[in-house]
This record gives C-alpha cells, structure tokens and sequence, in this order.
C-alpha cells in the first residue's frame, strides 16, 4: 500500500497556528508544508487499518522515526480524538503515548486536558495535547526552542518532520 503523508514541515513558511475550521480542512501545500485536513485523515484512517510513521531530521542532520502499528482519527463530533499505539522506533521513548486517546485542540476549540489555560494557545500551535508540551510538531519554527519538539529525539528538537499514513 501507498503511504499518505498527512503532514510536511520543513522550513517554517506555512503558519500552522490555525483555527478548527483550518485543520479541518487542511491547508498548506503538498509541495512545501501543509496539514492534509482532519477531516480527511478521519476518512482515510477509519476505513480499514492504518498505521502512522514520523520521520524527523534534527539540526546536526541526524534522521529519527516513530512507527505506530495502529493509528485512527476519529470524526469531528468526537473532537477528532486520536488512538495511536503500537510504537517501535530508534528513539528511546514512545512520544505519542501521551497523546493517545486525546481530542485535537486549536486556538478557539480548548479539548485539551490542561486544567487551566489552552495548550494551543500557550505554544502557538495545535495538536492531540494531553498536557501541553509532550510533542509540539505544529508549533511554529520561531518557538521557543525556535524549531519543533519530539520530546523522545534526544535534543527536543526536529528542523523538519514529515508524518505520513499507510493502510495495513
């Protein structure tokens, strides 16, 4: 099967600190950076078995990945809540663990499991937040460690991610 890449980052030129409606849809190019759309990952990954691959490039040039043998988005009335297990990889910790089972979160739609605040909003980014900062991939480039977070990648940070599914 072919894999779909449902997310490209590589140099900071798209704003990934969007609305729901935005990552709804998708926006972005497949020829530079973009986010295919929730809704469109929701299509793809509940019709049959789907696993998720990351791959990250970090500052000095090394490569890391991140298989996961299950991956699924659910609709947008469920908050488009991910489940995502199954990790093997070369890095020593399963970064998505926390973010299992989480509703996706943006700027004007706080589903997160913050108490107090939105993780969106407190890193200028969007994801599947259990508690803010376990993985930033959408945060912007000029963030606080000024490229993106993988918490499991040794230095915290990628310059460019790539996330891609594939049907099993």
């Amino acid at each position: 099967m072919q894999n779909k890449v449902i997310q490209t980052r590589v140099n900071g030129s798209v704003d990934f600190y969007r609305t729901w409606k935005e990552y709804k849809v998708g926006f972005g190019s497949p020829f530079g950076e973009y986010w295919l759309g929730n809704d469109n990952i929701n299509f793809i990954s509940t019709n049959g078995q789907h696993e998720l691959s990351i791959y990250t490039e970090k500052p000095d040039g090394t490569h890391r990945w991140g298989n996961y043998s299950v991956f699924r988005v659910a609709n947008e009335m469920s908050n488009y809540r991910l489940t995502v297990t199954g990790y093997t990889g070369d890095a020593s910790v399963d970064a998505l663990d926390k973010a299992n089972d989480q509703a996706f979160t943006t700027k004007d739609r706080d589903n997160d499991a913050q108490p107090n605040g939105n993780c969106a909003i407190d890193y200028t980014s969007a994801w599947w937040y259990a508690h803010c900062f376990d993985v930033e991939l959408n945060i912007p480039f000029s963030g606080r460690s000024g490229q993106m977070l993988w918490r499991a990648f040794g230095q915290d940070i990628s310059k460019s991610i790539i996330i891609m599914i594939r049907r099993t």
